[in-house]
């Protein structure tokens, strides 16, 4: 039985939650392969590409489109930068997962969707829920029920 292809994900971004929210999952996941890691904090690209054994660190996302080639791109940084960086980010024609908000204001956004539509691909914006006040009390209800044995 011929070996699945690992999907080649590139990392824009190493700050928190960049790192926390995805980096750590992807890393960890046996059907991802993070490659390359932009990060233009170049103590901080190190320390993180060597903790999740990432193979490749460029200083911006332009070295890393240049020299790789990607089955996706995960940029975590601030949503006020999506309406500069994004756009930037589809043109390489791959898949895109970025953070909520789309964007800071409908001038970045129509920007954004504009680079979307000439990019023939897709783009994810992830969207937690766990600030959301029913989230927060259907784990606590969770976390009681187990600690009681009410719950297996």
């Amino acid at each position: 039985m011929a070996e699945k292809k690992r999907v080649r994900i590139g990392f824009v971004g190493a700050g928190s939650m960049g790192q926390c929210a995805h980096l750590k999952n992807y890393a960890a996941l046996p059907e991802c392969e993070v490659v390359a890691l932009a990060e233009f904090r170049p103590k901080l690209a190190r320390a993180v590409a060597a903790r999740y054994n990432i193979p490749r660190v460029y200083p911006d996302h332009e070295a890393l489109l240049t020299e790789e080639k990607l089955d996706g791109i995960v940029a975590s940084q601030m949503f006020t930068l999506h309406g500069v960086l994004t756009p930037k980010l589809l043109k390489a024609g791959v898949p895109v997962f970025t953070e909520k908000p789309l964007s800071g204001c409908i001038e970045a956004g129509q920007k954004i969707l504009e680079a979307l539509d000439r990019s023939g691909t897709w783009l994810m914006v992830g969207y937690h829920k766990r600030s959301d006040p029913a989230t927060m009390y259907a784990k606590a209800e969770i976390d009681r029920l187990r600690e009681s044995g009410e719950l297996g």
